[in-house]
């Protein structure tokens, strides 16, 4: 089991694969031996998210295990690499080895015939990947692999092919060849030979003065590289939408999708006129120059707008939502609609016809400020609107305090809450605590995480929101409100606006609210407790601070630094940090990704309303040895291992007893 950190550390192009002995038959790829071995096993850090927040990994050997942490940049990983021993900095994305202080990190594997006799190069260690090749040549059956991960870093078969769309594949023999070569080609796909499995594809392909240069596959790197140039341009290869642009040009839009920018009005107009359904914007002025949309235009909800007593009145089936104040074009007594809730169109007899721009400002309100709305409101609003089955009622203050704590808008946390939980009636709501969504992505929505409870999931959500989506040095920043967000929270477009609307529920928007001051981030945090006899182990040198570093305005004192491989008390946390107690009585916070829960258990796989049997006995004979019954998701302290599927723990009621092993996992 691991906690939920903002920490990433999935390869997105690797799929997972059994751990086996390697041969010249079952030959592993680089990314996915890295990601079995260091993801999947006993020592792997509490983190899962959908993308590639971490470049760089350092990976050193334990007594307990290999253990890992991400890194932003290189000389952060770099510093750490001097601080561990038998350690390695990886690449995230490929699984290669860019430094090692390890004296041999490399292992020669050499597969025998039946009734051979083992060579005696199996098993040897070496400094380096060339030495490894060096005394390894020649030998049939013979590859190195790293000794951490497993990773194949070299064999003298042609392990790699790169694929291309139209053309016959190209093998090589490294992987870092095949990669250079890949990247200089647009689409290509590198697949291991021996597994046929895909370890890296092109996602973006950047294009400079519309011609290619350079394929990539995460969106960030591919903006980064074409941030380098004036006329530099990022396509998705599934789509070959431009998703990205540094021309201050005329853009060709189908929708809220980019197409193609031109330096050019005569250009774009002339490539626009051969496609359906798509404008021609001045990215200057964002005037809609041309436009060949339908002249019957429906919103993408089928929802449509009227002006009322001033405001901006959306009516979508049965609901009527008052927005905002109307912008001038806006005229009471018309209809009009939007096939992007951005650009509108007045309805007309015969044909709907183009009149402005405009969105719902709550989509551009700055989400670090504080809501107008009151505890009580936001209670009254959900005892209106939702079942009285919704794990939303009566929570008002908990998303008060959660925006008091991590400066995110309450009225946001609400309306998001709603648009992800169905009103908090989803299943993940309800089973797992998650409203909003966390880790269910649309690739596998089983996924999704499970939390503590539903006032943990609303801190954690305000903590990971402020800090990866609202910062501007967060992972995912593109400006701090809901367009902002959209552009990596949600693959639907239109999400944006449709947490906007429901905050218009709540309360009609009001220049007023655009005024708000930012808030900080509190260094004062809810502390979510753990069970007491909880044990953690610090994972690297880390410093125990008086108050969380990520608050803002004002920084913690180091109280002390602890070395790596101390074992702490750990009375709970606030997301993001532990609250740790050194064995010599300093009490304070660290960063979680610092350290390794050791004792502690979760609950989980118990059905809503039902509960899990704690027993004075390792024994279900009967219910007269039942001494306490846990719901799901509660954490419990490990005592010992008891008899074969039975764990002897200590609940938060302070009771001893004996659980199924089948109903709870290991938290890391």
């Amino acid at each position: 089991m691991i906690r939920h950190h903002s920490f990433v550390f999935a390869l997105a192009a690797a799929a997972l694969l059994t751990a086996a002995p390697a041969s010249a038959a079952t030959l592993p790829s680089v990314a996915s031996a890295f990601r079995h071995h260091v993801v999947q096993g006993a020592s792997s850090p509490r983190a899962v998210t959908a993308s590639l927040k971490y470049p760089y990994v350092v990976v050193w050997a334990t007594s307990s295990g290999v253990r890992s942490k991400g890194y932003l940049t290189l000389a952060e990983a770099q510093a750490q690499l001097k601080l561990a021993k038998d350690a390695q900095l990886i690449n995230a994305q490929t699984g290669q080895v860019i430094a090692s202080n390890e004296r041999n990190p490399y292992v020669g594997t050499v597969v025998s015939l039946p009734g051979m006799p083992a060579s005696p190069l199996e098993g040897t260690t070496y400094a380096s990947v060339a030495a490894a090749a060096k005394a390894l040549a020649g030998v049939p059956e013979a590859l190195a692999t790293n000794r951490l991960t497993g990773a194949v870093v070299w064999s003298d078969a042609d392990n790699y092919a790169v694929s291309i769309p139209g053309a016959d594949s190209v093998t090589f023999d490294s992987l870092a060849d095949a990669l250079a070569a890949a990247q200089k080609n647009p689409s290509a796909t590198v697949t291991v030979l021996a597994s046929d499995q895909p370890i890296w594809q092109a996602a973006y392909d950047v294009r400079v003065g519309s011609g290619f240069v350079q394929s990539f596959p995460t969106l960030t790197s591919a903006t980064v590289f074409a941030k380098a140039h004036s006329d530099g341009e990022v396509v998705d290869v599934a789509t070959q939408k431009v998703v990205f642009t540094t021309a201050v040009t005329y853009g060709v839009y189908q929708y809220l999708q980019l197409v193609r920018t031109f330096t050019s009005e005569s250009d774009a107009l002339a490539y626009a006129k051969s496609l359906d359904h798509v404008q021609v914007i001045d990215s200057g002025t964002r005037e809609v120059i041309y436009s060949n949309y339908p002249t019957q235009v429906q919103s993408p909800y089928g929802d449509t707008f009227t002006v009322q007593h001033g405001d901006v009145v959306d009516t979508w089936g049965n609901e009527v939502f008052v927005l905002a104040p109307a912008p001038g074009f806006m005229k009471p007594g018309e209809t009009y609609v939007s096939n992007d809730y951005d650009h509108w169109y007045e309805v007309q007899p015969g044909a709907d016809v183009y009149v402005g721009q405009w969105e719902n400002p709550y989509q551009t309100l700055n989400l670090e400020t504080r809501s107008n709305l009151t505890a009580a409101q936001i209670n009254a609003f959900l005892a209106q609107n939702a079942v009285s089955s919704s794990v939303m009622q009566g929570m008002g203050q908990v998303f008060i305090q959660a925006q008091d704590t991590y400066g995110v808008n309450a009225e946001y946390l609400v309306a998001h809450a709603i648009i992800e939980s169905a009103w908090g009636t989803s299943y993940f709501a309800q089973y797992r605590n998650n409203m909003y969504g966390y880790e269910a992505y649309t690739s596998d929505p089983n996924a999704a995480a499970s939390f503590r409870s539903i006032a943990y999931d609303i801190n954690f959500q305000a903590w990971f929101v402020r800090n990866d989506y609202l910062n501007p040095a967060g992972s995912f920043y593109n400006g701090p409100n809901l367009d902002g967000m959209n552009v990596d929270y949600a693959t639907d477009p239109y999400w944006a606006n449709s947490i906007a609307r429901r905050m218009a529920q709540m309360e009609t928007y009001s220049a007023a609210l655009a005024d708000e001051p930012i808030l900080p981030e509190s260094p004062d945090r809810q502390v979510f407790p753990y069970p007491a006899g909880g044990k953690g182990m610090t994972t690297a040198a880390t410093p125990l601070l008086s108050f969380p570093a990520d608050s803002t305005g004002v920084s913690p004192k180091t109280i002390t630094m602890i070395a790596p491989s101390v074992i702490v008390s750990v009375y709970g946390d606030a997301p993001g940090w532990d609250q740790v107690k050194t064995a010599d009585g300093l009490s304070g916070f660290v960063n979680w990704n610092d350290i390794s829960l050791q004792n502690l258990l979760e609950v989980t796989g118990i059905s809503y309303g039902d509960s899990l049997n704690v027993r004075s006995t390792p024994s279900a004979a009967s219910d007269a040895n039942i001494v306490d019954r846990i719901p799901d998701n509660v954490y419990l302290v490990l005592i010992s291992r008891g008899p074969a599927g039975w764990d002897k723990i200590e609940d938060g009621n302070g009771k001893i007893g004996y659980v199924s092993d089948a109903y709870v996992e290991v938290i890391h």
